[in-house]
């Protein structure tokens, strides 16, 4: 009798098998123990449990009418750098079911294991499912050992326009539905994209009067959870010194800005992000610059961007202030107040209106009478 160790859930595996212990000879040929590797994924038979392997595996049920789950078929993608890219014998053809056919498609060849190198940022795994009946489906992702810095890898459904993100050290469940839609049961619905968790465009960080703006800019933003602000006297031992909150999921670039109040100076800044499955990724480190503003009042950042303005106030008295926002014809574009208690605070000016790019003057009437007026360029 012959042994074999496949993944359990592997139908067309099964299948394969058993028609080809059906075809050889009545003798029989036994693989003892000593036929395992431990260390050689392309060993004859790896081990019962290789766990060390990072690997991806995807099961495929669908609701019944009793509302039970119901396991249709499988397929499973392992990562080391020892296999090479590409089709070959230590990877599995995936043979066709009479129903739902979900396989790894590899160029034009269906692949029920596909055995590649070891993940990168601009990986793509692309299934092929065939024969879909018109059923509320299932998606079990279990990973393994694929997590590390900055990866973060999702779902993405052609058909619904989405991205899910995909666990990669965990189970992950995803329901889809094939309906009356053709588009819904498209062979190549389905794809999982690896990308950076977060990826960072920007990052300054500047003083203005006695206080060190940190500003930073994120490319999109998907499953991103907050941000921390390290701060670092020798660019090596960071310390977190503020978080931020995600403003959520965009495919647009996202800007962020953070006020470090009267620190010493000298400083490096990194932005640290982590995604709601605990994905970290870090920005670039920067140093501030050192051109002092001994103002009392600024604008921050200054040129203004998403029609913002951030207003810095230190050592102001309590009491009520106005602002009028003028543009460079003299019109007065916006007015607002606000109750300023003692002392430093941020206050946040949104215009009613979009402001158009050009130069303004911000005039600010502070509780003693005194006004102070700033110029505030627009991008």
């Amino acid at each position: 009798m012959m042994k074999f160790y496949l993944p359990a859930e592997f139908k067309s595996f099964f299948l394969f098998f058993s028609l080809l212990i059906l075809s050889v000879s009545t003798k029989a040929e036994v693989f003892t123990e000593t036929a395992k590797s431990s260390n050689n994924s392309r060993a004859i038979l790896t081990p019962m449990n290789p766990t060390s392997i990072p690997s991806l595996r995807t099961n495929l049920s669908f609701y019944s009418n009793t509302g039970n789950i119901v396991l249709v078929d499988g397929n499973m993608v392992r990562f080391d750098n020892s296999y090479d890219p590409g089709v070959d014998l230590v990877d599995a053809l995936k043979f066709s079911n009479i129903n739902e056919t979900f396989g790894i498609l590899y160029g034009t060849t269906s692949l029920v294991l596909d055995c590649r190198p070891l993940l990168t940022k601009a990986d793509t795994i692309f299934f092929k499912l065939a024969k879909a009946r018109k059923f509320k489906y299932q998606f079990e992702f279990t990973a393994a050992n694929l997590d590390q810095d900055n990866l973060a890898g999702f779902l993405e459904d052609q058909f619904l326009h989405t991205a899910t993100p995909i666990n990669l050290n965990s189970i992950t469940i995803v329901d889809f539905e094939v309906t009356a839609d053709a588009a819904s049961a498209a062979v190549d619905r389905f794809r999982i994209v690896f990308k950076p968790s977060a990826v960072f465009t920007n990052l300054t960080a500047n003083v203005v009067n006695s206080d060190f703006g940190v500003y930073w800019t994120v490319a999109n933003e998907l499953n991103i959870k907050g941000y921390d602000v390290e701060r670092s006297t020798d660019s090596v031992h960071f310390t977190k010194v503020a978080y931020k909150p995600s403003s959520g999921n965009s495919v647009t670039p996202v800007r962020y800005n953070w006020v470090n109040v009267s620190p010493p100076e000298g400083y490096y800044y990194r932005i640290r992000s982590t995604s709601n499955n605990n994905v970290i990724g870090y920005s670039n480190i920067v140093k501030v610059k050192l051109n002092k503003n001994t103002s009392l009042i600024y604008v921050f950042p200054n040129p203004v961007i998403d029609n913002t303005l951030h207003l810095q106030m230190k050592s102001m008295p309590e009491g009520k202030c106005s602002i009028r926002l003028i543009n460079n014809l003299g019109q007065v574009v916006n007015t607002s107040s606000f109750y300023h208690l003692a002392g430093t605070a941020t206050e946040t000016i949104q215009p009613k209106s979009k402001l158009l790019k050009g130069l303004y003057q911000l005039e600010i009437s502070a509780p003693d009478k005194t006004t102070t007026t700033i110029r505030v360029l627009v991008k």
